[in-house]
């Protein structure tokens, strides 16, 4: 979720009003009486409001500006946290931290849709009542009455909007925003030449850090707005290079699908970061960010699969990655001390949609390569599949195929381990769990945030990326309604695994996503383990899951054990894909681990067998 779109709801609400009435047609005649009533809202042929907003740790202020009948413009300006938002009619479109523009997609759309149906006034009228405005019910909330509507725009964000049942005036809206319940309160109406404006305005989403303060300082209607002042801003200057001409090319280390790259810092390095085209940012870790004296500002609420975890905002001369060259970027720093006790190899940074945006890239899995391309028009890739790719909140939204006839869309994470990760709609809505041949409940996933989510995981028939048809391929099926899987009009997460059996090209600037199979494709996976899991845990490799019915299990290997030997080999010194490497599949059939307990050692062989 993003700021600018926040603030735009918000401010939006400014021209609305809440009702009470045992019918919707007398509260809304209530609602519009008490905003001003019709004649001076039908004057309204535009507005601006300038407030100022706390939020993420940092101050700044939001402008809001509205124009008949389709055209909404927010911008927010924060301490290295400048976005604009705006809607032109059917073009909907914003700009990132960077002030890279690009267009909204999916969940981004719907809340457009939304907000110009409110800003509007729309929602007023009668031809939409019943429809696309309903009265729910009445709700007594800390005590004092509310009248609730329903607000349902045609290909729009539902939202519902709690009038108070004496002023008529709305005081609080409510809405599903990406995977947060984001509550907004209007306070403190004022009249501004015969409407009601609430100056006051505060967020909760039930994460402290992503809440909202604000304070209209002024708000003025019919104010002269050029149409051009909406328009999508043509080229921009470039904030990136390639030394090299049209392309670099940089060796990857791929370790469980994940994917690491040298990248330099401000000229320092190489640092190991992950290439992860599911971050909607650049991500520094703290200890390079502490090493190079790197000034840290406000709060920056990094959203992971483990739920949201609290980082700070950054800006750096340049990142470089082979000779591709980023200049003068705002991105993310984080702590990695956590989630490095997970990773395969550890983490110094994660480099995500600041990458994809600015170029073509090309990943190379089977030859472990990364190429960087200007994404020149004239560019063709013969013998390519090519998919329409879109852009939603950051990442990359791809259509594909379960069992032949399940169409859906999905997210491309390169920054997971998984195959693939289902929303629990698509899961209950087509009977997925009842249909695999074998489940496994329980099963862990970790990520950013401060905790792991559980999955129950087992197979699909097959699964089509284009002409591309993968088959009993592993799954994980959600079955929470809460969590970065559970994002309306995402149905799911494609992980590493799957994509490491092509070469993929990320095209962000057509729009596309390019597959060609490599020699692993299709290659079957029979999820071959012991049956536990380890963490890193400074240079110790400790039981962090026992799977039950498994080999583990039976030989009562417990959660907290360390392991010390593999197969006579000390796991001191070792990394965590090769410790993984060593008890799950191979061509053994059982492995011989050395476990401490409670400062006890026994030896025990465990056998290797398929999970599910």
């Amino acid at each position: 979720m993003n700021y600018s779109a926040w603030i735009s709801v918000l401010l939006v609400l400014v021209l609305s009003v809440a009702v009470n009435a045992t019918t919707l047609d007398e509260i809304m005649t209530k609602h519009i009486e008490a905003l001003g009533g019709s004649e001076n809202l039908d004057r309204i042929e535009s507005s601006r409001s300038v407030a100022s907003i706390s939020t993420a740790g940092m101050e700044g202020t939001a402008t809001f500006t509205y124009k008949r009948p389709d055209k909404m413009r927010s911008d927010v300006d924060l301490p290295l946290a400048k976005m604009t938002r705006v809607i032109d009619g059917d073009d909907m479109w914003m700009t990132d931290l960077n002030g890279q523009p690009r267009s909204m997609s999916g969940e981004e759309s719907r809340e457009a849709i939304t907000e110009i149906f409110l800003a509007n006034g729309d929602y007023l009228k009668e031809e939409f009542r019943g429809t696309a405005v309903k009265y729910i019910a009445d709700e007594t909330v800390d005590g004092k009455l509310y009248h609730q509507l329903l607000i349902a725009p045609p290909d729009g964000l539902e939202m519902k909007l709690f009038i108070d049942s004496e002023s008529y005036l709305i005081a609080l809206s409510e809405a599903r925003v990406q995977m947060f319940n984001v509550r907004m309160y209007s306070e403190d109406y004022r009249n501004v030449d015969g409407v009601m404006v609430a100056f006051g305005m505060r967020q909760e989403t039930g994460v402290p850090m992503m809440d909202l303060n604000g304070t209209t300082m002024s708000h003025e209607f019919n104010v002269d707005v050029p149409d051009d002042f909406f328009k999508r801003p043509g080229e921009i200057e470039r904030d990136w290079s390639i030394a090299d001409g049209m392309n670099t090319s940089v060796d990857i280390d791929v370790r469980v699908a994940h994917i690491y790259v040298s990248v330099y810092v401000d000229g320092v390095g190489p640092f190991y970061f992950v290439l992860d085209s599911g971050a909607g940012i650049t991500i520094i870790g703290k200890k390079v960010a502490d090493s190079l004296n790197l000034m840290q500002t406000g709060e920056l609420p990094a959203v992971g699969v483990g739920g949201v975890e609290a980082g700070s905002f950054v800006e750096v001369d340049s990142i470089s990655v082979g000779g591709a060259v980023i200049r003068d970027l705002v991105a993310g720093q984080l702590d990695f001390s956590k989630l490095n006790q997970y990773a395969q190899q550890p983490i110094e940074g994660i480099l995500g949609y600041d990458l994809f945006h600015r170029f073509a890239v090309e990943i190379d899995y089977y030859n472990s390569r990364l190429v960087i391309y200007s994404p020149d028009d004239s560019m063709s890739y013969a013998g390519a599949d090519t998919l329409d790719l879109q852009i939603e909140s950051n990442h990359a939204m791809v259509n594909a195929v379960i069992n032949d006839s399940i169409d859906g869309r999905y997210r491309l994470d390169t920054g997971s381990m998984s195959y693939l990760d289902l929303s629990s709609d698509i899961v209950s809505a087509h009977g997925l769990i009842e249909a695999s041949p074998s489940i496994m409940s329980g099963f862990e996933i970790r990520g950013v945030g401060e905790s792991s989510i559980e999955s129950t995981v087992g197979r699909l028939g097959s699964f089509s990326l284009g002409d591309a048809k993968l088959e009993n391929i592993p799954c994980g099926f959600s079955t929470s309604e809460e969590g970065i899987f559970e994002i309306e009009g995402i149905d799911g997460n494609i992980g590493g695994r799957i994509l490491s059996q092509f070469d993929c090209i990320f095209d962000y600037t057509h729009g596309r996503l390019l597959l060609t199979p490599n020699p692993d494709f299709n290659t079957p996976d029979s999820m071959i383990s012991v049956g536990f899991s380890v963490l890193n845990r400074n240079g110790t490799f400790v039981v962090s899951q026992v799977i039950d019915g498994t080999s583990a299990s039976d030989h009562g290997v417990a959660e907290g054990d360390v392991v010390m030997k593999i197969d006579g080999k000390l796991t001191e010194g070792m990394m965590l894909h090769e410790v993984t490497k060593l008890l799950q599949g191979g061509e053994s059939s059982s492995v011989e681990v050395e476990i401490e307990h409670d400062g006890k050692r026994r030896n025990l062989k465990l056998d290797k067998k398929p999970l599910f």
